[in-house]
């Protein structure tokens, strides 16, 4: 290409993304949060960041709470769930009020996936995929106004429309990728970093 990159394509891959749940046991809210049952939903804890870390903190007590029959994340039940996660020195990382977590072997600075799926609310989706969608994005087009760019990022995501929630997610990837210095904004537009090879993350 005539702005000297590399044509070999970028390491960030769009893949679909594949949701888990866990099987359904009944297990009300007090039997919860009393602690009865803190080995197996700790055993949940790990089977779900297994199969679909990275995974924000939100979603995966839903999850849990979903195979329990609990309809919603009382006080109590948040307290309890969010000490259990704590205690279980998880790998994990945090913008804003967000938790996200990670398997062992996965590097949040280097994780290479977008996961598209307009099944997943985008408020599920963690900053480092929304920084991914704005590198490539850039990387595939050059640059782009700031709402072009979000445009583009969401359809890379499977949704249609940029509403409010879309636009913050991904706006937050954007501000992320520019933070790490693999984007720059100048002139109204986002581009390529200067000297960045995002061949690395």
């Amino acid at each position: 290409p005539e702005d000297g990159s590399s044509d070999e394509g970028s390491l960030i891959k769009v893949i679909p993304y594949e949701g888990y749940e866990l099987p359904p046991k009944p297990i009300s809210a007090e039997e919860l949060s009393d602690g009865t049952f803190a080995p197996l939903i700790r055993a949940y804890v790990q089977r779900i960041i297994e199969r679909e870390a990275p995974i924000k903190q939100d979603l995966l007590c839903r999850k849990i709470l979903r195979s329990c029959g609990i309809a919603r994340m009382g006080v109590r039940v948040s307290a309890y769930m969010y000490d259990l996660l704590q205690k279980m020195g998880l790998h994990q990382t945090k913008e804003k009020d967000s938790v996200t977590y990670w398997t062992k072997e996965q590097s949040p600075d280097g994780y290479p996936f977008v996961r598209s799926s307009s099944e997943r609310d985008v408020l599920d989706v963690p900053i480092q995929e929304a920084r991914n969608a704005a590198v490539l994005v850039i990387e595939e087009q050059g640059a782009l106004p700031m709402e072009s760019l979000l445009s583009e990022m969401s359809k890379l995501f499977g949704y249609s429309r940029v509403g409010a929630n879309v636009h913050a997610v991904m706006e937050d990837g954007v501000y992320l990728a520019i933070r790490k210095g693999l984007l720059e904004q100048s002139g109204g537009r986002v581009k390529k970093a200067k000297g960045n090879d995002s061949k690395s993350l």
